[in-house]
């Protein structure tokens, strides 16, 4: 049987679109959401790439990877969502990397290192409300025009 892992890309990531409004296309989430991660890394890179290990950093990108993703399947069995977070990191980083970020969880070098794991995630969370939200104003929008 073939490992799961090695056949994601962007289009494994389904299930988006309930109860999202009519403007919504679930291609075009994720391609917003993938387009989050490749311009979220090199910015934690920046940021925190001299402080933090690599593991850490990982760990760090993989928590945002999370918020990111919470609105759209926080409803859904936990493997879907998890299998989700491994589409969108996947995109960046190779399979085992992947797997290593989603599994294994870091202890922080540092008081601070805890807290920011937590932030990632509160970031990705924020970030895809924005994303939803542009999209509810957008099918406002083009109700109002009809």
């Amino acid at each position: 049987m073939a490992n799961p892992i090695e056949t994601i890309n962007s289009s494994s990531i389904t299930g988006l679109h309930k109860g999202l409004p009519s403007s919504f296309s679930e291609g075009h989430l994720s391609e917003l959401l993938e387009s989050c991660v490749k311009k979220t890394w090199p910015v934690l890179v920046g940021a925190y790439g001299s402080r933090l290990t690599s593991f850490e950093l990982d760990y760090l990108l993989s928590r945002y990877v999370l918020g990111l993703t919470i609105p759209y399947y926080s409803q859904q069995e936990p493997t879907v969502h998890l299998d989700a977070c491994r589409c969108l990191l996947a995109c960046i980083w190779p399979l085992e990397r992947v797997e290593k970020a989603l599994r294994v969880v870091p202890v922080g070098s540092d008081e601070w290192v805890s807290k920011a794991f937590g932030k990632a995630e509160e970031l990705g969370s924020r970030n895809s409300m924005a994303i939803l939200q542009s999209f509810k104003h957008s099918d406002l929008q083009q109700k109002a025009v009809a």
